[in-house]
């Protein structure tokens, strides 16, 4: 059991997320949400749910991880699920090879792009804008197995450098529509007529 869910967390970090499904339902099965590891095991799931854009099977799996006798967890797990309620949360998705992430390839001679598609959640629009990139597959990509995942443990520089310039947007946004929000809502009226 230990090593299924070793496993799950392994291909979680790769992106995985069926195989992390595939790994954890018997695990799931044989331990009672009450009980801590069973709750981490739904936390795993509910991650692995929402990694595949499936909400509500999330939503579920975050439902039964509360019902965990931890209290630590019960709060994780309420606080994941409040988070997936929220109407504002934006669900996005960014093909890492489209921010420089690379593996070796086959035959260990060079570097080749990983697709990892990764699924971001985020009430910010200027965020989701720039984590909005999905690969046009026209070039090829290296799966990350064998050994090839701890490559991908990190984001790419490109791809942190975009979160923080989104941070930076809307932090400065909300500066500005705190500075002045009569302007803000006078070009929200010019946009709705």
């Amino acid at each position: 059991m230990d090593q299924a869910i070793k496993a799950a967390q392994s291909a979680l970090g790769c992106g995985e997320y069926r195989q992390v499904l595939q790994l954890l339902e018997p695990v799931a099965a044989k331990l009672p949400v009450t009980m801590k590891l069973g709750a981490e095991v739904r936390l795993l799931q509910a991650t692995a749910h929402q990694g595949l854009g499936d909400g509500e099977r999330a939503k579920q799996s975050c439902r039964a991880a509360a019902q965990c006798g931890d209290v630590e967890l019960r709060r994780q797990a309420r606080a994941l699920l409040e988070v997936l309620q929220h109407s504002g949360v934006r669900r996005i998705t960014a093909d890492q090879c489209q921010y420089g992430l690379k593996t070796v390839s086959k035959d260990k001679s060079k570097k080749v792009p990983a697709l990892k598609p990764t699924r971001f959640m985020t009430n910010s629009p200027h965020l989701a804008g720039l984590l909005n990139r999905r690969c046009s597959k026209v070039h090829e990509h290296q799966p990350l197995v064998g050994g090839r995942c701890h490559d991908a443990a990190f984001y790419p520089l490109p791809l942190v450098r975009a979160i923080i310039r989104g941070i930076t947007l809307t932090a400065e946004h909300d500066r500005q529509m705190k500075n002045s929000p009569s302007d803000h809502i006078h070009s929200l009226n010019e946009t709705s007529e």
